[in-house]
């Protein structure tokens, strides 16, 4: 989804050394995309809380490896055989200038998402315990956008994937399961191989 924020493009910040993954393979497509990541305490908690939630609705999905839990933010773009070096630049000068205070993520809902894989996902049934996620939305998009970015899609509702294959349910309320978001990341996904390498994280400040 293309959004335009910006008529006017800022003053180029100074470029500095682009981040590039380091593992690659010509036979494997790769998609790079922006996401909030928990930390490793607070991703071994929402597991263990999600776990508990599948066994209690009786779903019987596969958790996601601790490492791959995000909210997704933006996709950027899919490649193949040719790193996108020039645009990967472009991209994080552009995330340099964002600025958003850290903030608290809430969701209190499981729910399966559409696909053959059977996406478990955390969700709120309120706006105001994912608003932070929103408001980090709009600011990354404002700067993509000045900085000539045609963005290429964007989830509109702030969720994370935490099991897959399990039995189908609908939004089904769960006790709320709330954590720190301090810092969004550049991911490089191996798609199929079931790894996502960050390529670059941005802590958040005011």
């Amino acid at each position: 989804m293309s959004e335009q924020f910006g008529l006017f493009a800022p003053a180029a910040a100074p470029s500095r050394d682009v981040p590039r993954p380091r593992r690659t393979s010509s036979a494997r497509s790769h998609a790079l995309f922006l996401a909030i990541l928990p930390g490793a305490e607070d991703a071994a908690e929402i597991l263990a809380r999600a776990a508990a939630e599948d066994a209690r609705l009786g779903i019987g999905g596969e958790p996601m490896d601790a490492g791959r839990l995000h909210v997704s933010l933006f996709g950027l773009v899919d490649y193949t055989d040719r790193y996108p070096v020039e645009a990967v630049e472009r991209w994080v000068n552009a995330l340099d200038t964002v600025r958003v205070a850290p903030f608290d993520v809430g969701f209190d809902t499981v729910a399966t998402f559409g696909g053959q894989s059977h996406p478990l996902v955390l969700r709120s049934r309120d706006a105001t315990p994912v608003a932070g996620v929103r408001l980090l939305r709009e600011a990354i998009g404002r700067a993509l956008a000045d900085s000539g970015e045609r963005l290429k899609w964007t989830s509109d509702e702030p969720h994370m994937t935490v099991s897959y294959r399990g039995r189908r349910i609908g939004d089904t309320p769960v006790a709320p399961v709330a954590w720190a978001a301090r810092e969004f990341a550049l991911i490089d996904s191996h798609v199929g191989a079931h790894i996502h390498e960050t390529l670059e994280r941005w802590t958040l400040r005011a």
